[in-house]
């Protein structure tokens, strides 16, 4: 405490960062704790044996600042958690809800999403950093995105570059290109070309 009332946070964070590893010894109240959780001995049997009197429940608000970590998170809650300025390369995600999350300013080069329910997902702002942003490079130019076996019906795509778009075994029911159905354009190419093929 002294370190952060004489050389303040930077110094007491730094502190914390070197000493992060170094166990504490118990404190004033630890065996109050040890003594209030043998409740659970006193009750025992007479309880749901899948249930106890009290729990050990540990809340803990994580700061990792200018590190190299590696972290294993299994059977967590860690929503409202916020990640800045961090790099997450080859991050595994699987069975879990980000439901309400916001990735911006991220580079999500290949990015490989398997298996996900989007509904209401609202993607914008797609592409190589535009002029003035640090990242910008006039000559970059995008990879192509692959989709397959998704399910993107009654979805909206306004004011995108879809030059060289790709649509292959695709089920065009419904799907309007500025307001005309793409099915009917379709016909529409294929009496043209039966049209030109018989002038031929």
């Amino acid at each position: 405490m002294m370190i952060y009332k004489e050389e303040g946070v930077k110094a007491y964070s730094a502190f914390q960062i070197e000493h992060e590893n170094k166990i504490l010894k118990p404190g004033i109240a630890f065996n109050l704790v040890k003594a209030i959780l043998k409740l659970n001995q006193l009750v025992e049997g007479k309880r749901n044996m899948n249930s106890k009197l009290l729990e050990e429940i540990i809340m803990e608000r994580l700061e990792i600042v200018n590190t190299t970590k590696q972290l294993d998170v299994k059977n967590a809650n860690l929503a409202g958690s916020k990640f800045e300025c961090a790099c997450l390369e080859n991050v595994h995600l699987q069975n879990i809800s980000l439901a309400g999350t916001k990735i911006m300013d991220a580079n999500l080069s290949d990015l490989e999403i398997d298996g996900a329910q989007l509904g209401g997902a609202y993607i914008h702002n797609i592409g190589m950093p535009p002029e003035g942003h640090p990242g910008y490079d006039p000559t970059a130019i995008q990879r192509g995105l692959r989709f397959e076996n998704c399910n993107l019906e009654n979805s909206e795509i306004t004011n995108c570059n879809l030059s060289g778009l790709d649509i292959n075994d695709c089920d065009l029911n419904g799907m309007k290109i500025n307001g005309i159905l793409v099915v009917d354009l379709l016909k529409h190419y294929e009496k043209e070309q039966k049209l030109n093929m018989r002038l031929d």
